[in-house]
């Protein structure tokens, strides 16, 4: 099953903020059952993809100039398989 994803998160301040330094993760992990086709991650400043020690990835957004809203888009396909009746392998089955 291919799934078309879209997802905003939108921060608004009361008052302008100076310097802000995010830890997105908002990408899907490659899983048995599911691949992702295609997918990114769009923000203002600085984006630096990383991947954490649980296989995670993470997108570290720095935005060096005044903002009073943050604005993040993550959007991509992503390729499910159907696993009626299976257990996945970290889940001891």
């Amino acid at each position: 099953v291919l799934l078309s994803i879209r997802h905003e998160t939108i921060y608004r301040y009361s008052r302008r903020v100076e310097h802000s330094v995010q830890i997105v993760r908002l990408t899907p992990r490659p899983e048995v059952l599911q691949r992702t086709l295609r997918w990114r991650v769009a923000s203002p400043g600085r984006q630096v993809e990383q991947v954490d020690a649980f296989g995670n990835v993470t997108h570290l957004v720095t935005i060096d100039e005044p903002v009073e809203e943050i604005h993040l888009v993550a959007e991509g396909v992503v390729d499910t398989s159907d696993a009626e009746g299976s257990v996945p392998p970290e889940a001891g089955g």
